[in-house]
């Protein structure tokens, strides 16, 4: 629904701290999508979620070397998981991913709708944020070779999913 096609990619984003909080903690963060601070010790799993994921989570998975790409949509929107993942697939393997023999996921890459960006698009790394009004491969692209595997912990371990109650993850009451 927008006129015009806006990029904006924000470098050195203020660090907000990385203390491990208790599950369910909310935490408050600066930028939108957030792009460091205090969250839960448990990140969720690499890969694309259909429904949205807890920050606190995903902050956790940045801190791990990840790229965080999220999305609002006001009807159905397959075509922006697609290009996220087109993205991923072009970026290719990490093989620190690939190198634990437990690990299904390629890469430190996380999908998922996020109905509180202030943008339609909106990527998020260890201290870098990118929101757009549109899908812009080569910016998308550019921004993950730019700012993948820049947290302070660089682990691709299996996390959790915050909607599967066998997990770990409680369900936290709103």
């Amino acid at each position: 629904g927008e006129t015009e096609c806006v990029v904006t990619i924000t470098e050195n984003q203020p660090f907000e701290g990385q203390t491990h909080v208790p599950v369910c903690t909310t935490v408050a963060y600066d930028t939108s999508p957030p792009s460091s601070g205090d969250h839960w010790p448990v990140w969720a799993q690499f890969r694309e979620f259909a429904a949205p994921v807890p920050h606190e989570m995903l902050v956790h998975n940045l801190e791990h070397g990840a790229v965080v790409m999220l999305y609002r949509c006001e009807a159905a929107c397959p075509e922006i998981p697609a290009a996220y993942e087109d993205a991923a697939a072009t970026f290719g393997p990490d093989p620190l991913c690939i190198m634990a023999p437990t690990n299904a996921m390629r890469s430190r890459i996380v999908v998922a709708p996020d109905p509180s960006l202030t943008e339609p698009i909106g990527l998020s790394a260890w201290r870098a944020t990118y929101a757009a009004t549109c899908i812009d491969t080569p910016s998308l692209l550019a921004f993950i070779e730019e700012h993948y595997g820049h947290g302070s912990e660089q682990v691709c371990a299996q996390g959790k999913d915050p909607a599967d109650p066998d997990t770990g993850v409680p369900a936290c009451s709103e």
